[in-house]
């Protein structure tokens, strides 16, 4: 194996670690402090990393990108929190169906949105007459 390749992989491993470990911290937190079992919070930090990508590809500015992922991302959590689960405040089951539920609407919106392409900078190849 190649050094680069190696040293790709070990980044990449490391990068999901530290995504693994503040979605474990955040619902650690969700559930420590608040009692509430939310399970969307990889969506809510998808929608912000969207969002912010977005907000930089039209602002060409970092700061904007940043504040623009962060603000959508606080004010649907605020909703959330606000509006749906005080409603059912206490319902472990019910929280943990309704942040499953508003996770895979903010995914399947997210995937809607921006297509299923992981990459999406690279070009797709062409291949046709190959």
């Amino acid at each position: 194996m190649d050094l680069s390749i190696f040293t790709v992989l070990t980044l990449n491993g490391l990068t999901q670690a530290g995504l693994l470990f503040i979605t474990a911290s955040g619902l650690t937190l969700a559930f420590g402090l608040m009692r509430v079992v939310n399970l969307a919070h990889g969506a809510f930090y998808m929608l912000g990393g969207y969002t912010g990508v977005a907000a930089y590809q039209m602002s060409g500015s970092l700061i904007v990108g940043v504040m623009a992922g962060g603000v959508i991302a606080l004010l649907l959590g605020v909703f959330t929190e606000r509006v749906l689960l005080v409603r059912i405040r206490g319902m472990e089951l019910s929280e943990a169906m309704m942040t499953i539920a508003i996770g895979m609407i903010i995914a399947d919106t997210m995937l809607a949105i921006y297509g299923g392409i992981q990459n999406p900078w690279r070009r797709r190849p062409n291949c046709v007459g190959r």
